[in-house]
């Protein structure tokens, strides 16, 4: 049976979902974690909403707050795969 990866554009989307998923937990708002991590809030807030980050924004916004880049992949994958 062949293997089928899930759409960059899944990816994306729901790596974005855990993000800001993340931030509503920690308590910070779109704001707080562009100050946090030195990303421009019109930046950060386009990339939230597009789920299009670079891996060092990423890292610095999983830096924050207090997770790994590769968590939010393996778990977006698993989402995404299920369905």
């Amino acid at each position: 049976m062949p293997t089928t990866h899930p759409s960059v554009d899944d990816m994306q989307r729901t790596i974005s979902e855990l993000v800001t998923a993340a931030m509503s937990a920690a308590g910070l708002s779109v704001s707080d974690l562009a100050t946090r991590t030195g990303i421009p809030r019109a930046t950060l807030a386009r990339k939230l909403a597009s789920g299009s980050f670079r891996m060092g924004e990423l890292g610095k916004v999983a830096d924050v707050l207090g997770r790994r880049p590769s968590d939010w992949f393996r778990i977006a994958e698993e989402l995404v795969t299920q369905h």
